[in-house]
């Protein structure tokens, strides 16, 4: 971005700061495979991912709300919730009053190694 910026005529000075996420090291096939079969992903399906803490902070009941008209427009599209939290049972009770809880997949914490495999799968982040 830091060099992209100037292109849009962006003067001010760019510092870049690193996020200090570590992309971890290639897993192995068989490990892929196994994660994508824990996470319930399917061939045949795209998915629509969050990765984070279950609170109430993140607004995610907006989220499954806005996912709700989507699903209703693209059959073949689910919404994975990565993440635990106090939020959880609530987002999935939100999930189920919208009609939508077969297409929210919440398979709860995952590794951090493992969240880089979801965002590969994933067709939306």
């Amino acid at each position: 971005m830091a060099e992209k910026l100037p292109t849009y005529g962006i003067t001010t000075p760019i510092t870049v700061i690193p996020t200090g996420i570590e992309i971890p090291p290639p897993i192995s096939d068989a490990e892929k495979a196994q994660l994508i079969q824990k996470l319930g992903f399917s061939s045949d399906r795209r998915y629509l991912i969050f990765v984070g803490r279950l609170g109430l902070e993140k607004n995610i009941p907006f989220l499954i709300e806005m996912f709700a008209t989507v699903a209703r427009q693209l059959p073949d599209v689910d919404l994975l919730i990565l993440g635990d939290g106090p939020e959880k049972e609530n987002l999935k009770a939100q999930a189920e009053s919208l009609g939508i809880a077969s297409r929210c997949l919440f398979p709860g914490y995952v590794s951090h190694a493992e969240v880089f495999i979801a965002y590969s799968v994933a067709t939306l982040i």
